[in-house]
């Protein structure tokens, strides 16, 4: 029978392996951060998908990367949430950019964390306005938006 492990990742997205019941890999707080970890959507209960467990294959490999929205019931994870507060505050720091470019780059941060149809909008509007941002930010925000987008994203928009 193939599915999905259920996989523990603290509330700042630091994932820490797939558990179940009797895993001695369980941990309550993270080890890189102290955060507090999850392995259920704090909205639907639902337990987060980690790697995929296929019968008759042999794997080792953990989940790379957190996931940023519940597959069940679409809500972004605490970690999506603390980004997108993050990001949003590195652009209220930032002299460089008119209100009205922040407010672009806000309307395109969601579509760069998930593969939407507007991805590709969204890069292409952000990497214009990236280029007006003062250095620090640039390097602040493009942390950020690295440490949750797609490799496509992280390409199109950073290369």
């Amino acid at each position: 029978m193939n599915y999905y492990e259920t996989a523990q990742i603290c509330k700042n997205g630091h994932v820490i392996d797939a558990v179940n019941e009797l895993s001695d890999l369980a941990k309550s707080f993270c080890p890189k951060c102290g955060q507090g970890t999850i392995i259920k959507c704090e909205q639907c209960d639902s337990p987060i998908q980690g790697r995929i467990h296929i019968d008759s294959v042999i794997t080792s490999n953990k989940l790379e990367r957190s996931p940023a929205y519940c597959y069940n019931c679409g809500k972004p994870f605490p970690w999506t949430v603390s980004n997108l507060a993050s990001i949003n505050e590195l652009l209220d720091l930032d002299d460089k950019l008119s209100d009205k470019e922040k407010d672009v780059i806000r309307e395109c941060v969601p579509d760069l964390l998930a593969e939407t149809p507007r991805t590709q909008v969204a890069v292409v509007k952000s990497k214009i306005l990236m280029k007006k941002m003062g250095e620090d930010t640039f390097n602040a925000v493009k942390v950020s938006i690295s440490g949750f987008a797609s490799e496509v994203v992280k390409k199109a928009l950073f290369n």
